[in-house]
C-alpha cells in the first residue's frame, strides 16, 4: 500500500537531550533509537528525584509524519509517580440462560477486538491473578483461527457456517459453533489509506513493555507539534485534512493508560469519537503495559468509532497486529454486522450465548439500520458459540415453571433447532442485506471438528478464568487435554501457548486449593 506523503518541510528533529527534557521519546529517521530511549529513561528518573513539590507545566504535544498520508501523534504527559495499580475493567456478568418458550430471539453484535486475550496473557505472564472483568470470553475465541471457508466469489463478503454437537462438559447439552469468514484480498490491491497515529510517549510509555513495542512502525519523521490538550481532535483533524474518498481512513491510538488530553468526560469522548465515525474516520486502540491501563476506555472508544481494540504485550503480538492482521484492519468489506437466532421451542428448552456481554441488542435492533455494530474486514473471522440445551434433555439448569406450558405448541418447521439471521451492509451502503438459513437437528454430529474442539477449550478457559460457573465439573486440566488434543497445525505456535498459559492460570487461580499469591485490582 503506498500513496503519496504531503509535501511540506519536515519540522526540526529534537535532539536527544532536548527530547529528554520534554520527557518523551524521539522518533528520528526511520525506527526508534534505543540508545536515546535508555537516555530519556535515565534524565526522566533523575528528573523525577529531584523534583520540586509544584509540578512544572506540562510539555507540547509532538506530531509525526509518516509515508502514506500517516501521522504520529506523539502526546507527552507528565512524569509522575503513578499508584501501584489504578487498572480499570468494565464490570459484566456473564450472559444468563434463557428459557426459549419465553425468550425464543437473541440478538448481538459482531465483535473481532482480542485485546482481553493478550492482556491476560500479559498478567498470567507477570504472576498475576487476572480479575474476572478482565476476560471476555468472545476476544479469548477470536484470538485464533479456527480456518473457517471462506465464500467462493465476492457476490457476498462473507460465508456464514454453523456446527453443532455434544457440548464436552455436559453431553446432556450441545454446542452451537457459528462461523463467519470475510473474503481476502492481495496487499497490492488494499485502497490507499489515510492513517494518523496518535502516539502516547510520556514518562510512563518510556518502559519496554510499551513504546518499544512500537518498533513495527517504521519511516517515521518530524512533522510538527503543538500544545497538549487537544490531542485527539488534532489527530482527526490531521484524518480530515487527509481525508481520502473511498480509501481508507481511521485514527490509531496507542496508550498504556486513561487517555487524558483534553476531553473532560468519558461521555463528551464517546461522543466525538462517533461523531467522526459518522464522518467516515474509524478510530482503532492499542492498549499497552500495565499498573494504568484503562482497558474499559480503550475497548469503548474502538466500539463506538467502528474500529478494533487490541492490547500489545509482546513484540510479536505488535508484528501480528500491526502487520499481519493490518489489512483486515484497513479494509472493511462490511459494516454494522449483526446475528440473530431464533431457537425452536419445540427442540430447544434453554440456551446461553458465551460472551459478548456488552455487544447484546434488543430484538428490534436487528432490523434498525440506525442501530451500529461491529465491521468485518478482509478475511477477518468472527466466530461465536452458544450452548443449548435440548427439549426433554436431563441438562437443564432453569427450575421448571409452577403455571408453564410444560408442552409448546408444535412449530411448522419441526426439523429445525434454530433459525439463524444475519444483517450487514456493504461499505458506504445506508441499507443492510439478509442472509438467513435453517440450523437442522439432523446436521449435529458426533465427531465434532478440531476447530470446533479448540473453540470449546478457549471457552471454558475464559470461564474458569471467570469462576467456573458455566462449565459443570470441568476443571483446568479437562481444559489443557481437550485444547491439546485439538491442537492441529499450529504454525505460529499459539495454540501450544494457550496449553501452557492454561497451566499458569490454574498455579495462580487454584494452586493445591489454596489462595493465588497475587491479584491484580
Amino acid at each position: 500500500m503506498t500513496t503519496e506523503a504531503p509535501t511540506r518541510a519536515p519540522a526540526e528533529v529534537p535532539s536527544t537531550d532536548q527530547a529528554a527534557g520534554l520527557d518523551r521519546v524521539a522518533v528520528t529517521g526511520s525506527r526508534m533509537q534505543r540508545a536515546e530511549m535508555e537516555s530519556s529513561r535515565q534524565a526522566a528518573a533523575a528528573r523525577k528525584a529531584a523534583a520540586p513539590a509544584s509540578s512544572p507545566a506540562p510539555p507540547p504535544m509532538a506530531y509525526e509524519q509518516a509515508a502514506g498520508h500517516a501521522y504520529l501523534a506523539a502526546a507527552p504527559l507528565l512524569a509522575h509517580a503513578e499508584p501501584a495499580n489504578t487498572e480499570n475493567y468494565q464490570q459484566r456478568v456473564d450472559n444468563p440462560v434463557q428459557r426459549t418458550s419465553e425468550q425464543p430471539v437473541s440478538t448481538f453484535s459482531v465483535d473481532v477486538d482480542t485485546g482481553s486475550y493478550s492482556n491476560v496473557r500479559r498478567m498470567l505472564r507477570e504472576g498475576v491473578r487476572p480479575p474476572a472483568d478482565s476476560v471476555r470470553a468472545e476476544e479469548f475465541i477470536n484470538y485464533f483461527s479456527y480456518q473457517h471457508p471462506a465464500p467462493a466469489d465476492r457476490s457476498s463478503p462473507f460465508r456464514v457456517t454453523t456446527e453443532l454437537a455434544a457440548t464436552p462438559w455436559n453431553p446432556q447439552r450441545q454446542l452451537l459453533m457459528i462461523g463467519i469468514k470475510g473474503y481476502d484480498v492481495p496487499k497490492a490491491t488494499l485502497p490507499p489509506a489515510n492513517l494518523v497515529f496518535l502516539l502516547d510517549t510520556s514518562g510512563s510509555m518510556d518502559a519496554p513493555d510499551k513504546l518499544p513495542l512500537l518498533a513495527a512502525l517504521e519511516r517515521l519523521q518530524a512533522g510538527g507539534s503543538t500544545n497538549g490538550g487537544d490531542g485527539i481532535r488534532l489527530a482527526y483533524a490531521m484524518a480530515r485534512q487527509g481525508f481520502i474518498k473511498d480509501g481508507v481512513n481511521r485514527v490509531i491510538l496507542a496508550t498504556d493508560g486513561d487517555f487524558n488530553v483534553g476531553t473532560v468526560s468519558q461521555q463528551a469522548l464517546e461522543t466525538m469519537v462517533g461523531d467522526q465515525r459518522k464522518s467516515g474516520i474509524a478510530l482503532t486502540t492499542l492498549g499497552f503495559g500495565q499498573g494504568n491501563y484503562n482497558d474499559a476506555l480503550a475497548e469503548r472508544l474502538a466500539d463506538v468509532g467502528d474500529g478494533n481494540h487490541a492490547y500489545i504485550d509482546t513484540p510479536q503480538e505488535a508484528r501480528k497486529v500491526l502487520v499481519e492482521e493490518m489489512q483486515s484492519t484497513l479494509l472493511t468489506i462490511a459494516r454494522d454486522v449483526k446475528i440473530q437466532v431464533e431457537f425452536n421451542p419445540a427442540l430447544v428448552s434453554e440456551y446461553r450465548l458465551i460472551g459478548y456481554e456488552n455487544r447484546v441488542l434488543q430484538r428490534e435492533d436487528f432490523a434498525n439500520d440506525k442501530v451500529d455494530a461491529g465491521d468485518i474486514g478482509a478475511g477477518h473471522e468472527v466466530t461465536a458459540l452458544y450452548e443449548i440445551t435440548p427439549a426433554g434433555s436431563a441438562g437443564g439448569r432453569l427450575p421448571a415453571l409452577r403455571y408453564g406450558d410444560a408442552t409448546p405448541a408444535q412449530p411448522k418447521n419441526q426439523g429445525e433447532v434454530a433459525h439463524l439471521r444475519l444483517r450487514y451492509k456493504l461499505p458506504g451502503a445506508d441499507n443492510s442485506r439478509l442472509i438467513e438459513a435453517p440450523i437442522l437437528a439432523a446436521s449435529s454430529t458426533a465427531r465434532p471438528s478440531q476447530a470446533f474442539r479448540f473453540a470449546s477449550a478457549v471457552a471454558a478457559y475464559a470461564d474458569l478464568l471467570r469462576g467456573g460457573r458455566n462449565i459443570d465439573q470441568w476443571g483446568w486440566s479437562e481444559v489443557a487435554a481437550a485444547a491439546r488434543n485439538a491442537r492441529g497445525a499450529d504454525v505460529f505456535g499459539l495454540r501450544d501457548e494457550f496449553v501452557a498459559l492454561v497451566e499458569e492460570a490454574r498455579r495462580l487461580v487454584s494452586p493445591d486449593g489454596q489462595a493465588p499469591v497475587a491479584t491484580s485490582d
